[in-house]
């Protein structure tokens, strides 16, 4: 009773976080409906807890082997090179890329909780946060000694809990709606309320990039720590997995695989919420198979507490839950052979978890994508005129170039020998699976068919970044075509050791060269320019017409004032000249126009060839649409208007911003 009460107790906290404390339903305009949805996500709080206490009273708690000595040793070593491997880069500025869309997510909610601090306290919420965290500290040690164990056992334990937080509940909902405005007229100076308030779809990302800042104020590191710390943790429940899969050998070199695999090493220094999607897929694989094959009660629980965690957290991770599907729907035709009745009673308890965690998840994804196309207030943002207004593309399958696009990328994101070694694996492994019935190396499979499904299917379909948490299946087909051959053959177990020595020592340099190598060229000075606005020009106005960039990051992190940064499209690029450049700035009081030159703009280690920094990608067919005219630019660089002067510029590798200054007539 203990046990299964204190999980219920923490799935319920997890819905409360996500669905009550952070405010999404503000989103809703109509005060009606507004309260309405809110009444169904208080109603998730009861659903969760009876339906999850039934699953788990469904299985027994079993004890497992803890790992030994030598293993935690080997782990800890290996990590602490990745760890290091990765430390430089995360100090690097804030990419042009969709990384502000995740770092937003805490900076927004920083930048309220500071400004509430200093009105209520009159000091930073980073003080507030360490006052709190030694008060907490405090408290542990006084209530240490009681135990609590004895509430958990108590039958109305989870009703008195869901009292409670129904009860929370709805003083947040009148408090929020009450005080809104004042929660966020300091905060920013957008357009309009609903603007501001876009970010909340993100759920429970936004506590999990805020909570870092609170503690380490707002900075590179604070938003990236955790994205290394968290692919060291997908690390541990890899290796984990290849202990289920019964793969003894090598582990340790296939785990350093894992770590530098070139795609997984790029995101895993960066703020894109892609290394927590690798930890997802990793870990919720680990505790199925675990389930598969011992049906207890703690691995049924983190599988649906990791699960529904996942899709919370990003919107991608529908595809992973694809993936689960097509497992079941596979293992009913492979395994059972269409014998639905014993299909069933062997998968009853995990379909009815499915089930769970697809309705909980339901409001997230609703919202969601009821936000997905407000991407810009500008009606000249060429990505408005040819936005679909669906997610999905079934005519993908028709293209040749849009069915293979997945399977395209594959050769920069795991290496061209991994592939080639992975694709005959797959003469080991599929026998395995239609021949030997065997399950794990099914979930294998199902989990890239998700991912292959999924992202072949929508509109937007091309980003390497989408498809990336499920590559951790081929170093796995790899080792396991090693096992079966060395059983097969144990004469050539030396030398295939050593192939396995050799190939992640390659793995390993060919990706810290792609690290390294001119890494300041994936990067713009943006820090640099801003620190010097900072420094020499805090009150002046500035154009910071661009593409989705890391301006605002760097706007809150110096301290400047919103309102002195105007981001709008004044024309069309096709249609931008010195003279309506200049009037619009005339018009609006605008000194100063913050630019920088188009080189190509990067997508991972690599640069995209179709775009440049001044461009919006459209993965769809490789094009890219222009928010500022290039021409423009690079004759505003060479000074070859007397309406404008260069006042500063600043470098980075290969690409340079500079700050241009609208001279008075």
């Amino acid at each position: 009773m203990e046990k299964i009460n204190k999980k219920v107790f923490y799935f319920i906290l997890l819905i409360f976080l996500n669905y009550v404390l952070i405010p999404a339903w503000l989103l809703i305009r109509d005060t009606k409906f507004r309260i309405l949805y809110f009444i169904i996500l208080i109603l998730f709080l009861p659903f969760s807890a009876v339906f999850l206490r039934y699953l788990l009273n469904k299985t027994q708690i079993k004890t497992f082997e803890k790992p030994e000595k030598n293993f935690k040793l080997k782990f800890l070593l290996v990590s602490l090179f990745a760890f290091l491997s990765q430390i430089f880069l995360i100090f690097q500025p804030i990419t042009f890329t969709d990384e502000i869309a995740y770092v937003s997510e805490g900076m927004y909610s920083f930048t309220i909780l500071n400004n509430l601090s200093h009105s209520l306290f009159g000091f930073s919420i980073i003080v507030l946060s360490y006052l709190v965290l030694a008060l907490l500290l405090l408290l542990f040690i006084i209530f240490r000694k009681i135990n609590f164990k004895k509430y958990f056992e108590k039958k109305n334990f989870i009703l008195y809990t869901l009292i409670t937080f129904i009860v929370i509940s709805v003083i947040i909902f009148i408090l929020i709606n009450s005080y809104l405005e004042v929660f966020l007229s300091k905060a920013f100076t957008s357009k309009s309320l609903d603007y501001k308030l876009s970010w909340l779809v993100a759920g429970i990302q936004i506590i999990y990039y805020t909570l870092p800042t609170l503690f380490l104020n707002l900075s590179e590191f604070s938003f990236r720590i955790t994205s290394l710390l968290i692919f060291i943790a997908a690390g541990y429940f890899f290796i984990k997995l290849l202990q289920l899969l019964n793969i003894r050998r090598n582990i340790f070199y296939t785990l350093l695989i894992f770590f530098f695999i070139p795609s997984f090493s790029y995101f895993a220094n960066l703020a894109f919420g892609t290394t927590e999607l690798i930890f997802f897929t990793v870990s919720i694989s680990y505790f199925l198979v675990r389930y598969e094959q011992h049906k207890d009660q703690n691995s049924l629980f983190y599988f649906i507490l990791l699960s529904v965690l996942m899709v919370f957290f990003d919107k991608k991770a529908n595809a992973f839950i694809l993936g689960l599907l097509i497992f079941y729907i596979l293992k009913l035709i492979i395994i059972n052979k269409f014998r639905i009745r014993e299909f069933l009673q062997q998968n009853k308890i995990i379909l009815y978890s499915l089930l769970f965690i697809s309705i909980l998840t339901i409001p997230q994804n609703l919202i969601r994508s009821e936000q997905f196309y407000q991407t810009s207030l500008n009606e000249l943002n060429p990505y408005l005129d040819n936005q679909e207004s669906k997610f999905l593309n079934l005519s993908n399958w028709l293209s040749l170039f849009q069915s293979t696009r997945v399977l395209s990328n594959l050769p920069n994101q795991i290496t061209i020998p991994m592939l080639i070694l992975s694709i005959f694996s797959l003469f080991i492994v599929i026998p395995q699976i239609l021949i030997r019935k065997n399950h794990q190396l099914l979930l294998l499979i199902s989990i890239f068919l998700g991912y292959y499904i999924f992202f072949t299917s929508l509109i937007y379909n091309g980003s390497p970044r989408y498809t990336v948490p499920m590559l951790f299946i081929f170093p796995i087909f790899y080792i396991y075509f090693i096992k079966i051959i060395i059983l097969k053959k144990p004469n050539l177990a030396n030398f295939l050791n050593i192939f396995t020595l050799i190939l992640s020592v390659f793995v390993i340099v060919f990706t810290l060269f792609l690290a390294y190598h001119n890494y300041q060229d994936r990067y713009l000075p943006a820090d640099q320019l801003f620190s010097y606005i900072k420094q020499e020009l805090p009150n002046e106005k500035f154009l910071k017409t661009m593409t989705p960039s890391s301006y605002n990051f760097y706007i809150i992190k110096n301290n400047l004032n919103f309102n002195n940064f105007d981001p709008t499209i004044w024309e069309k690029a096709e249609n931008q000249t010195f003279d309506n450049l200049y009037d619009y700035m005339s018009e609006n009081n605008i000194t100063y126009f913050i630019l920088l030159l188009p080189n190509y703009s990067y997508d991972s280690y690599y640069p995209r060839k179709y775009t440049t920094w001044l461009d919006l990608s459209n993965y769809k067919d490789l094009t890219s649409f222009p928010i500022l005219n290039h021409s423009l630019v690079n004759d505003l660089y060479n000074e070859k208007s007397s309406k404008f002067k260069k006042i500063k510029e600043f470098a980075f590798g290969k690409n340079v911003m500079f700050i241009i200054k609208r001279i008075d007539s």
